[in-house]
């Protein structure tokens, strides 16, 4: 690896390049995260959904077994 000096500080000559893979890896996984993201809230949203459902029975159930619920 060869060096090259700027403002007396060493740095690598292929710097520029290496800060550019450095932020094409930050784009991939930016993307990785914002695709988990939607996945996870659409999950989340259907998750809710279906509780609602489900509340009143969860109730009844639990209270016939002298279970408190909130």
């Amino acid at each position: 690896m060869s060096v090259l000096f700027v403002d007396g500080a060493k740095m690598a000559k292929d710097f520029e390049q290496r800060i550019r893979q450095v932020e094409d890896k930050i784009d991939q996984l930016q993307l990785t995260m914002d695709k988990m993201d939607a996945k996870l809230t659409k999950h989340i949203a259907f998750i809710n959904k279906t509780y609602e459902g489900l509340k009143s029975p969860i109730k009844t159930v639990t209270g016939f077994f002298g279970k408190k619920y909130d």
